[in-house]
């Protein structure tokens, strides 16, 4: 999988559930490297933004109690579109 259907991909399981890199290098069956390379990728380009659960919000898809700051990834309306166009959007 290479270029816009991995970005179709990625998109698609963030907007599934909420995931680990580790989580999508293997359900991708790629390297971690890649993916956190990609997801760099991603938010520069406007498909993703970056947020943090440092509020520890009720609303937080992950109910961890990690006491310190994870990387987490919003899909942008960018994203959506993309996966609209991919016809991948649920």
């Amino acid at each position: 999988i290479c270029g816009e259907k991995m970005i179709a991909k990625i998109l698609a399981s963030i907007n599934k559930d909420a995931c680990t890199e580790d989580m999508l290098a293997q359900k991708l069956s790629t390297s971690k490297n890649m993916i956190v390379a990609l997801l760099e990728f991603m938010v520069h380009e406007g498909y993703l933004e970056e947020t943090s659960c440092e509020n520890k919000s009720l609303g937080c898809p992950l109910k961890c109690s990690i006491p310190i700051p994870v990387r987490m990834y919003a899909i942008t309306q960018k994203g959506i579109a993309h996966l609209k166009n991919e016809g991948m959007y649920k």
